[in-house]
């Protein structure tokens, strides 16, 4: 996604007022920048999904990087935001019900005696809850035309 619609009222959505009453203008600029992890993420590749999963590159410690530094900063004072740094933050989100947060599992590997062997790995998740309706024209353009594409492919087997 380019960039997602950023409509004039959003100030009055329920759930950025209720960013902003918990967590002042710092939890509403944290939240916009969520959201545009969230629509960068929003692309063919991921079959235009507003649900980032917190796998590498992309993990927890680097989305608090991502939210809560400066883009040109070389540093976080004294030392590099982590998970836990955005815990409060995201659990207000969801509560707000700006997002919603779940796993998903997925065959990995693990190291058992300083070998890898085959095992399920568990990521968190962050679903956008409406990002699909802030999503731009030529987004939904793609994402049509790839939905054709996946139909047409599917209706030959």
């Amino acid at each position: 996604m380019h960039w997602f619609k950023h409509l004039t009222s959003y100030r009055d959505n329920p759930a950025m007022k209720m960013i902003f009453r918990v967590c002042g203008l710092e939890g509403v600029a944290i939240a916009y920048r969520l959201m545009e992890v969230g629509a960068a993420n929003c692309k063919e590749e991921t079959a235009f999904s507003s649900t980032l999963v917190l796998e590498p590159p992309l993990t927890k410690d680097m989305l608090a990087v991502e939210l809560l530094t400066e883009l040109d900063d070389e540093g976080y004072g004294a030392r590099m935001p982590k998970a836990d740094d955005i815990e409060p933050y995201l659990d207000t989100f969801t509560v707000a019900g700006l997002i919603e947060r779940g796993s998903v599992t997925e065959p990995g590997s693990t190291k058992v005696n300083g070998k890898r062997v085959p095992a399920d790995v568990t990521f968190e998740t962050i679903r956008f809850v409406g990002l699909e309706d802030l999503m731009d024209d030529y987004t939904e353009r793609c994402k049509r035309k790839a939905e054709m594409r996946r139909n047409q492919t599917s209706k030959k087997k």
